[in-house]
């Protein structure tokens, strides 16, 4: 786990209530993996598989607008409750997300 820098941007993970530093030049998905975070991602990032589905339960208007690859694979209920593909969102400033297990995810 990445020590936490002064008055840096950091995400928490709701689930161990875990906070990491926030490299805001990586996608969410790569700010995880960077973090020893088991991602479920089986495509490498290309917004193909979904499995990398996460939802952000704060700090959701600093991250960049869903983009035509999440689009097609969420629902626009999805979206409006926060769920986003974490391998294509990117944050400016401090968030908490949720990583739903493999099962929530296979559902």
């Amino acid at each position: 786990m990445a020590l936490l820098k002064t008055n840096s941007p950091s995400f928490t993970l709701e689930n161990t209530q875990q906070i990491f530093d926030l490299n805001r030049g990586y996608s969410l998905l790569n700010n995880l993996l960077l973090n020893d975070v088991t991602s479920h991602a089986k495509c490498g990032g290309k917004a193909v598989c979904s499995r990398c589905r996460i939802k952000i339960t704060s700090g959701l208007e600093y991250c960049n607008k869903p983009v035509a690859e999440e689009k097609v694979l969420l629902t626009q209920e999805e979206l409006n409750e926060g769920w986003r593909l974490a391998c294509q969102t990117f944050c400016l400033k401090s968030l908490s997300l949720y990583l739903p297990s493999l099962d929530e995810i296979d559902k």
